[in-house]
């Protein structure tokens, strides 16, 4: 069961990747008007509000969620340094949104066999479960912006008025 979930739920990130490139090249050759992508940008921002907790909607909250997510989902450690970097934020900024992502529940950390300074972290099963939800709603978005019945986007006319 766990086994089909992470599968699932890497399809879901690897389709949200792809459907993002090709709205992103959609958008360089001009197929996408700009009321079409700012629309686009305002419903992902809504449900990031409507399916994630208030305290993961700044910047550098989400960051470093996304970045323990992934790491949890392709089966690599992710260690303290690199949710900093992920945050792109300086470290002891990083170092409190951390903090209180731990203290709240959303991110595990578990000191590594003998180096107690290496800590790992790793997605509670809410936070997982959440942004598994987000993903799948968000690549569904993608999807119906993308879809005219082929496998490519469809092409917007310019709303020049």
């Amino acid at each position: 069961m766990a086994g089909d979930l992470k599968g699932n739920l890497q399809e879901a990130a690897a389709l949200l990747k792809s459907t993002a490139a090709d709205l992103l090249h959609a958008g360089e050759r001009g197929q996408y008007s700009s009321n079409d992508i700012l629309a686009d940008m305002e419903r992902s921002k809504q449900l990031r509000h409507d399916v994630l907790p208030n305290d993961w909607c700044d910047s550098p909250s989400l960051d470093i969620v996304i970045e323990v997510y992934s790491a949890s989902i392709e089966c690599r450690k992710c260690y303290v340094k690199h949710a900093m970097i992920a945050s792109g934020v300086p470290h002891a900024t990083a170092t409190r949104y951390l903090q209180r992502l731990i203290a709240k529940g959303w991110i595990l950390k578990s000191a590594t066999g003998s180096d107690r300074r290496k800590v790992h972290l790793a997605p509670s099963s809410r936070t997982s479960d959440l942004v598994g939800e987000w993903l799948t709603q968000r690549s569904r978005d993608l999807m119906a912006l993308g879809s005219n019945g082929a496998d490519r986007p469809p092409v917007f006319e310019n709303d020049s008025r």
